[in-house]
């Protein structure tokens, strides 16, 4: 886990009046997703600076731009929001296309395939079959 202490963070504009998320479980994220972030598969229980920094403005509906390392958590940064907001709106009928299939709510575009697997692959440890929520690689 990287420390927010040792990483530096510029945020713009700074009078956005957000603060830095100090943990999921206080966060306004779905239960669902916060049990699976402290499962033993994942033990995550604290963001790491890119997600403290930039969960707060998603929540809070500001666009984002951010840029960090590999392996710094920009997955879940933008994924989290993504995801709580498909399963705190799961119990909602999803519109019906012509095929009689739910049609897509969210699209997330990759640059590679590579990326786009792993990310589905993460993604898809926040879902189970009950949930209302799929994840689908195209």
């Amino acid at each position: 886990s990287i420390s927010s202490t040792k990483v530096p963070v510029e945020v713009s504009p700074s009078d956005h009046g957000t603060l830095p998320m100090k943990d999921f479980v206080s966060s306004t994220l779905d239960s669902r997703i916060t049990e699976t972030l402290k499962s033993p598969h994942m033990n995550i229980t604290v963001p790491t600076p890119i997600q403290a920094y930039s969960l707060p403005l998603l929540f809070e509906r500001y666009d984002v731009m951010a840029s960090s390392a590999t392996g710094s958590g920009k997955t879940l940064m933008f994924g989290l929001p993504l995801l709580n907001k498909l399963l705190t709106n799961s119990g909602r009928r999803l519109p019906m296309n012509k095929s009689n299939t739910g049609a897509p709510t969210a699209l997330i575009i990759s640059p590679t395939r590579e990326l786009a697997v792993q990310t589905a692959n993460v993604l898809n440890s926040f879902v189970n079959s009950d949930c209302g929520v799929s994840i689908s690689l195209a």
